[in-house]
């Protein structure tokens, strides 16, 4: 388990990144125009407005989320796009993604309360590199949220699990260099490899359920299990539920 010390360094770092992100709020709401689509039912001027005033850096947690509401009224992108390390990657994707299907999931409250952050130029990230590879990409939302919380910079196995996709570099110090990732703190990079790891065990054993088994535990004994007849495990079983309950709640 973490130390108390730890711990509070990462509350201090939550509310860093809470105040700049409010500051974000004050200078967009101050003069920025950031695109909008043009929806029936958008809100008057003066409806927004009403919703954003006031706006302070010594908001509470509530007020983030009702700025955060506002701007989902007007259809603006996720602000942690513009924070970094996530704004490594252009957030000017093509109407094309949302025409395939991705919908924005704002994760659960309790995981942001955590310090998870997920945000929508990541999903469009992750959405992009799932239906290149033939990966359910609701399965491995799932798998990050299990594995990590939504923390991109998340250590286990007493530091030696990195990320989102909580990988270990010894395990992977060839296929970092074939996905030219240095650095597996880095959401985007964590996410190739991670998915580079899933995809070349789901093509080898045919099955999501065994890639995630042996993503899990190791090959060898998930090839174990699969002798004696089991082919399922507790951590497969909670990913696949929950890619189920996540896809619907984007769906709806």
């Amino acid at each position: 388990m973490r130390s108390t010390r730890i711990r509070k360094r990462e509350a201090e770092k939550r509310k860093k990144v809470m105040i700049l992100m409010l500051i974000l709020f004050v200078a967009v709401f101050s003069g920025v125009l950031l695109i909008k689509s043009s929806v029936a039912s958008e809100p008057t001027g003066e409806e927004v407005e009403s919703i954003l005033e006031p706006v302070s850096v010594s908001s509470t947690e509530s007020e983030y989320w009702r700025v955060t509401e506002a701007l989902q009224m007007q259809e603006y992108r996720d602000p942690n796009n513009y924070i970094y390390p996530f704004n490594t990657m252009s957030a000017d994707w093509g109407s094309e993604v949302e025409e395939s299907g991705f919908k924005y999931f704002r994760i659960p409250d309790e995981y942001v309360r955590a310090g998870g952050c997920f945000p929508e130029v990541v999903q469009v990230y992750l959405w992009c590199l799932c239906r290149e590879k033939g990966i359910d990409y609701y399965t491995i939302v799932a798998l990050i949220e299990i594995e990590s919380d939504y923390k991109y910079n998340a250590s286990g196995d007493d530091g030696n699990s990195i990320g989102y996709m909580q990988i270990q570099k010894k395990w992977h110090k060839e296929r970092m260099l074939e996905e030219g990732v240095t650095d597996l703190s880095d959401p985007y990079g964590n996410i190739r490899v991670g998915l580079s790891f899933i995809g070349e065990l789901y093509e080898k054993y045919g099955s999501l359920d065994k890639a995630l088994m042996a993503y899990n535990m190791g090959e060898s004994r998930a090839r174990k299990l699969w002798r004696e007849g089991i082919y399922s495990t507790q951590y497969t079983i909670a990913i696949q539920d929950r890619a189920q309950e996540i896809k619907q709640e984007i769906q709806e």
